[in-house]
């Protein structure tokens, strides 16, 4: 990371890009995709950026990782821009060829820098920074609430995407990590894009706000599950799981009263124990409401694959082998890994804890799906007695839809499903029978849900208590999925 860049020269880079079209819009459109190329989409790239023109330049030099002659970048931007860029380290030179030490990535209006991926391999690998444009770092950003808050802090904020995108919606916000470069990163990315309510902190976890309160935390921290010890912003050497125990542990005494932490994750399952249990005992002490999103589960074999395998480029060599780190599994009894998020709101009182299964990566925003669904929680938690529920007036939601789902098996189709979903960024969904879809259809806004099963009786001739068994159930179900509402919010 380029220590001697000053705000008025990072000022000066900002207005170059900027002229240059260097943003989501144009980049996407001329490659039809922001992110760094992949190996098998290199090629692409360097096609339609072959013509000499300053964006393309800029292109191989920022995004891709190429060299470029210094002759020929001098054509295309300012001399004063490039001398800039050399005396800096933003570039280096070697026999009349630059090559750029950073990577700049846009995202939503934004520009962040990290490490150039030939720096992989260097001494400095272990400390090295990735793009903004993560797989991990971009389901964060879709799933963070956006609401307006007073203060927020980005625990771990490696190039500082999180902290620039909180600042957004909040009074300041306070950007930590225990690796050196990622602070640096985050107050080059703050001054690149003229942001000026981030403070900076270098330490470990929460020392560096210790005694103080957030309205809001999000963190993607270091959670791989493994003995590997290459990366700061990718390892911990804590055991197993422990150190996303520890945040989820500790978060609640920095958070205020209905604040939220969310953060990725990943926690293991053992034989001894089931996965859920072991989630609740990380929140227990916390006086928190606990809502959990979690992707599909990992078997040892196929996670160690993934974790050797999702970082590449320099000369960067894996420093543990594939056999140690499925015996550090095995020997621990881990018979899966579960990747999701984590989130958790400060309330006292009776607390609940939710589990919902997302069955695909979130490619839009879905914060204000999360928070709905936590207000659905708490409606359902006011009504955990029968007569509570039975009183309340409730609608269908607008964005509920059925499907019939059929499949083929021995060359013909089946009876076929029925599938309540919200059509939504959050997609909830629940298998459900013909008789509790007509009652639903009794659902109108106006009625109770008394005289709602009082209705349904007398059209079906059942007995009043004994659907009412049958029914409330599926009902308070409903009511945490989002699919019916309370009339009077």
């Amino acid at each position: 990371m380029p220590d001697q860049t000053s705000k008025s020269d990072i000022a000066d880079l900002r207005a170059v890009l900027t002229d240059a079209g260097y943003d989501t819009a144009n980049l996407s459109q001329l490659l039809g995709s922001v992110e760094p190329p992949s190996a098998s989409g290199l090629a692409m790239v360097l096609n339609r950026t072959r013509a000499p023109s300053t964006i393309n330049a800029l292109v191989r030099l920022f995004l891709v990782g190429n060299t470029l002659p210094e002759e020929e970048l001098r054509k295309v931007l300012p001399n004063s821009m490039v001398d800039m860029c050399l005396q800096s380290g933003l570039l280096e030179a070697n026999e009349g060829l630059l090559r750029a030490n950073i990577v700049i990535v846009p995202i939503e209006n934004l520009l962040f820098a990290s490490d150039a991926f030939h720096k992989l391999g260097s001494e400095q690998s272990s400390d090295f920074v990735l793009p903004a444009s993560t797989r991990a770092g971009n389901v964060l950003r879709h799933l963070t609430m956006r609401t307006e808050v007073g203060r927020a802090l980005d625990l771990g904020c490696g190039c500082g995407i999180q902290a620039l995108l909180a600042a957004r919606h909040s009074n300041s916000v306070v950007a930590t990590d225990i690796s050196a470069a990622a602070v640096r990163y985050t107050e080059f990315n703050a001054m690149l894009n003229n942001i000026e309510n981030i403070e900076c902190r270098q330490g470990n976890l929460f020392e560096p706000v210790a005694n103080e309160k957030f309205d809001l935390i999000i963190s993607n921290p270091p959670f791989v599950v493994g003995p590997s010890e290459d990366f700061v912003y990718r390892d911990n050497s804590l055991e197993l799981d422990d150190f996303c125990r520890q945040i989820v542990s500790e978060a609640p005494t920095y958070l205020t009263e209905g604040g939220f932490l969310q953060m990725l994750c990943e926690w293991v399952e053992r034989p001894e124990q089931p996965w859920q249990d072991r989630l609740m005992r990380w929140t227990q002490d916390g006086n928190v409401d606990t809502w959990v999103l979690r992707s599909s589960s990992i078997e040892p074999a196929r996670y160690v694959t993934r974790r050797l395998t999702d970082i590449s480029g320099g000369g960067f060599q894996p420093g543990t082998s594939y056999d140690d780190w499925l015996n550090y599994l095995e020997q621990r009894d881990v018979v899966a890994i579960h990747p999701g998020m984590i989130a958790l709101r400060r309330r006292s009182g009776d607390n609940w804890f939710r589990i919902y299964s997302m069955t695909s990566e979130p490619e839009a925003s879905m914060g204000d799906s999360i928070l709905k669904s936590f207000a659905a929680n708490d409606f359902a938690g006011l009504c955990e007695d029968d007569a509570t529920l039975l009183e309340a007036v409730l609608s269908i939601s607008p964005a509920l839809q059925l499907e019939q789902r059929f499949s083929r098996d021995n060359d013909a189709w089946d009876e076929g499903t029925s599938v309540l979903k919200l059509d939504n960024p959050l997609p909830m969904e629940c298998e459900v029978d013909l008789p509790v879809l007509a009652f639903i259809n009794q659902i109108d806004g106006k009625r109770t849900v008394r005289e709602s099963i009082a209705r349904f009786t007398k059209l079906t001739g059942t007995d009043v208590a004994e659907l009412s068994t049958q029914l409330l159930p599926a009902v308070r179900l409903f009511i945490s999925n989002g699919f019916l509402e309370p009339t009077d919010a």
